[in-house]
């Protein structure tokens, strides 16, 4: 009887073991995947960002951290310029959906704060590219939305429970469904653009 309950007790305790084995192994797989689809986006991002047609809109425009020169570039864009800003458009659609994969496989509930920054993104390339406004507002109009997107990403990650990072996922979703771009503005040139909760407002 003793004996028999040893043996039962190892078995629990080996069992035990093996499925910490196992599961410590899913969660670091699970990790790697995160790690190997953010670098893919890196990746795409990186071979952007070297295209020679890109070389003067990214010297311009900066993609995250804009520099005090690019912050008060008060040059609009050129013709040629627009057209390489709509290719820079074209190129950036491939990376934001690599990033969106891998949000959604690995934390979906953190898509909309993605998708309200891109939401954002496309207003700023729209007003930039008809000639509203010019480098150095764009600059800040992106760094103002990006700062905005850390904010909501920072809030998920320090949320302590599922229920808490919906709570946060929803209303982001709601106020994206709420949001409606602003027309272009009817005022006389210049203008002058700011962010309106998630759209640009101009006067």
């Amino acid at each position: 009887m003793f004996g028999d309950w040893v043996f039962l007790m190892r078995r629990l305790v080996c069992g035990l073991l093996v499925f910490g084995l196992w599961s410590g192994a899913a969660s670091f797989a699970a990790a790697s995947s995160w790690a190997e689809d953010d670098a893919k986006v890196v990746a795409c991002f990186a071979v952007m960002d070297a295209n020679p047609a890109l070389a003067v809109v990214n010297a311009k425009f900066a993609r995250r951290e804009p520099s005090a020169a690019q912050l008060g570039d008060a040059r609009f864009a050129s013709a040629s310029e627009v057209e390489a800003l709509r290719l820079r458009v074209s190129a950036t659609r491939p990376c934001r959906a690599l990033r969106l994969g891998a949000v959604r496989a690995h934390h979906p509930l953190l898509e909309p704060a993605y998708t309200t920054l891109y939401y954002q993104a496309d207003q700023v390339f729209v007003y930039l590219i008809d000639g509203w406004i010019s480098y150095g507002a764009a600059n800040r109009l992106a760094q103002a939305s990006l700062g905005a997107f850390k904010g909501r990403e920072q809030a998920f990650f320090a949320a302590r429970s599922d229920e808490a990072r919906r709570a946060l996922s929803n209303g982001w979703d709601e106020a994206l469904q709420r949001a409606h771009s602003d027309p272009p503005p009817s005022a006389p040139w210049p203008v002058t653009c700011a962010w309106r909760e998630l759209n640009i407002a101009c006067r």
